[in-house]
């Protein structure tokens, strides 16, 4: 895993600072925004695979992006539906003490706290772990069933499973670093006023894209390793 390309290639691009603003002018945006640049920056995993990481995806596919960024929003749902369903279970459990209603037995109290403090995030970070794979084969393919294949992502799971727990962990450790920077950065914000606040949240925004363009790398990293003819899927070019 080459991480350090992965850090640095989006720099590599002649035009990333007008690329990197427009995406995190778009992250600003509630739902809609995220969905087109996490399209647009998926679309960057289909570059890093043909072997030129160097080059952003243009603004060009606005439609297209914000379709695939849809449909990975909705297989990486998929994938988490059994931390939903435990979370569910859990708080609808906790629900009728919650509302004093009535007082649960200690056991089923533990087993629903154990459910939440415990199960949901161990099953989160598995999925977290995962979920490149599913993705990546969405990337390749653009179909639904690809991404859903069960049996053929556990065995590439069974092939890339130190490659993925490095991606988790240095993503995971990236994304921290952001939200540390993000914390003590906001307290300077403030004391410059409106201009210090707005050019922090943008700032923000733009570290947010970079993490995802790096991410993704990653992802694609992982993929290439794999070697795309070792998914049992045919590979076909997205549209447009």
């Amino acid at each position: 895993m080459d991480i350090g390309r992965a850090f640095t290639a989006p720099f590599r691009d002649r035009e990333w600072p007008e690329k990197g603003i427009i995406a995190a002018l778009l992250l600003l945006l509630p739902l809609l925004g995220y969905l087109i640049v996490f399209g647009w920056v998926l679309r960057y995993a289909t570059a890093v695979l043909s072997g030129n990481d160097t080059e952003l995806p243009p603004w060009n596919r606005w439609g297209q992006d914000f379709m695939l960024g849809l449909k990975a929003t909705l297989v990486a749902i998929v994938w988490f539906a059994p931390v939903y369903a435990i979370l569910f279970c859990g708080v609808f459990a906790l629900l009728p003490e919650l509302l004093n209603q009535r007082r649960l037995s200690l056991p089923s109290l533990g087993i629903s706290l154990g459910a939440l403090l415990c199960l949901v995030p161990l099953l989160t970070a598995i999925g977290s772990i995962v979920l490149p794979l599913p993705l990546t084969r969405l990337v390749v393919s653009g179909r639904f069933a690809d991404a859903l294949a069960l049996r053929s992502t556990l065995n590439e799971l069974g092939k890339a499973i130190r490659d993925l727990l490095v991606v988790w962990v240095v993503s995971f450790g990236y994304a921290l670093g952001i939200a540390i920077a993000v914390q003590f950065g906001s307290q300077f914000a403030i004391l410059l006023c409106f201009p210090g606040i707005a050019a922090s949240i943008l700032i923000t925004s733009g570290a947010q894209v970079h993490w995802l363009l790096f991410t993704v790398h990653l992802w694609a990293q992982v993929r290439s390793r794999l070697g795309q003819s070792s998914a049992s899927f045919t590979s076909q070019p997205l549209p447009g």
